[in-house]
């Protein structure tokens, strides 16, 4: 099964339960004794970590978002990427702080695995002004899918490769620190996911075409027995969805092995 999971939009229900998610987190961690520094580190990444395993996830065990209305989890992922970009940005601004707010000297004298994460940052900058609909709107589907899969998953090993140096490099080996192991855990999981995914067998399915109607750009699906997945207004950006729900939502585009539009 090949599924279109592009989701343009951003929803405030999605971004006040990633905020909470977030700062519940960010109080377990101080409970569990780490300083602000670390838990601003350690958010972040977590977030980014739960992008990058909720696609693979629901491709491998798709009863996963086919039990939920409005095709959860897949269409969180776009306001966890936003909150893991300000959760950078602090992490960020922390730590030019500790340099004194000397930016350049710090970017001058940094080590090539902190030049890494930096240039992980800016990218994680550039996908967050890119995470609307009227970049998807610009960009087509198809150009605007790869944008910002690919930026994230260059953003991924960047900020691997950071890990790796503050936590062995630096830290030494082996770590005991529980969340120096919750860090190698996380990118385990998602580079396992992610092979394993690539194995399952998948139909062929074109992305959507988007024509016009009016002032309504319709997304439609080229697979057969299809319905309708997405609408925007191109005056107003409002969306438009036929969810069985009835709710305002992105729908997951599917096409069963053999399901090709004739």
């Amino acid at each position: 099964m090949m599924e279109m999971t592009v989701d343009p939009f951003n929803r405030g229900k999605h971004h006040a339960a990633v905020v909470v998610g977030s700062l519940a987190l960010a109080a377990l961690l101080w409970a569990a004794g780490y300083g602000f520094s670390r838990i601003i580190a350690a958010v972040p990444w977590f977030l980014l970590s739960l992008v990058l395993i909720i696609g693979p996830a629901t491709k491998i065990w798709p009863s996963i978002n086919q039990r939920f209305e409005g095709n959860f989890p897949l269409y969180f992922r776009s306001e966890l990427g936003i909150w893991f970009v300000i959760w950078s940005l602090g992490h960020v601004l922390l730590v030019f702080q500790f340099f004194g707010w000397d930016v350049v000297g710090f970017v001058v004298g940094m080590s090539a695995w902190a030049f890494a994460a930096l240039v992980g940052v800016v990218i994680a900058v550039v996908l967050l002004f890119t995470s609307n609909i009227w970049a998807y709107r610009f960009m087509g589907p198809k150009a605007w899918k790869w944008h910002q899969s690919h930026g994230t998953y260059v953003m991924f090993w960047l900020f691997t490769v950071h890990i790796y140096d503050q936590t062995f490099l630096r830290g030494g080996a082996p770590t005991e620190d529980p969340l120096h192991l919750l860090y190698v855990l996380s990118i385990v999981i998602i580079v396992g996911l992610h092979a394993a995914r690539r194995g399952i067998p998948q139909g062929r399915c074109p992305l959507p075409e988007a024509r016009e109607v009016s002032e309504w750009n319709l997304v439609t699906s080229p697979c057969r027995n299809s319905q309708l997945v997405m609408g925007f207004s191109s005056r107003t950006g409002r969306e438009f969805s036929n969810a069985p729900s009835g709710r305002l939502s992105f729908q997951r585009l599917h096409c069963d092995s053999g399901e090709r539009g004739r």
